[in-house]
């Protein structure tokens, strides 16, 4: 498929330089060009659809690869299931907040209980474990703070549930 390709690259430069105008009528270069577009589409039509379809395989590899890196690293880093060790795992393993979120731990120096056992709702019936969520970060006016926050504004808030078994996806 690779050698059809180039010979028809190789005729169409050479077809526009002008030099097969030395060797056709311009009756003949007409259909010349007809028939190397024709093989062209052909040939480049089910490229572009196995493209396509390898584009999407990739993306569903990573982001089997993204869930389970997560979780792994969740599993490692919380060595008891706790509320405190998730939300510090979280700081661990998840890229995009990780340094804003480490910071803002490290600056508190005491319980992130605005984090923890949080509810949610008209009536309060919605209670997480774990909310991290921007409306939630403390506004003590500090930098620290501040980028915590434009990072969960950036990428959405992270809830976490404990539960007696593995971490998942959900």
């Amino acid at each position: 498929m690779l050698g059809v390709i180039v010979s028809i690259a190789v005729l169409s430069i050479l077809n526009t330089l002008g030099i097969l105008n030395y060797l056709y009528s311009e009756d003949v270069d007409y259909f010349v060009d007809l028939i190397l577009s024709g093989v062209l589409i052909i040939v480049v039509a089910p490229l572009v659809f196995l493209i396509l379809k390898s584009r999407k395989v990739i993306d569903n590899w990573n982001d089997m690869f993204e869930r389970n890196t997560i979780s792994t690293s969740m599993n490692i880093n919380m060595g008891n299931r706790t509320k405190e060790e998730a939300l510090k795992a979280i700081a661990h393993s998840i890229g995009e907040i990780s340094e804003p979120l480490q910071a803002y731990i490290e600056s508190k120096k005491t319980d992130l209980s605005e984090f923890l056992d949080v509810s949610v709702g008209v009536n309060a019936d919605l209670k997480f474990d774990v909310l991290l969520d921007r409306n939630h970060v403390l506004d003590d006016g500090s930098v620290i703070s501040n980028n915590l926050r434009q990072i969960l504004r950036d990428y959405g808030s992270v809830v976490i549930k404990i539960t007696d078994g593995i971490i998942d996806k959900n």
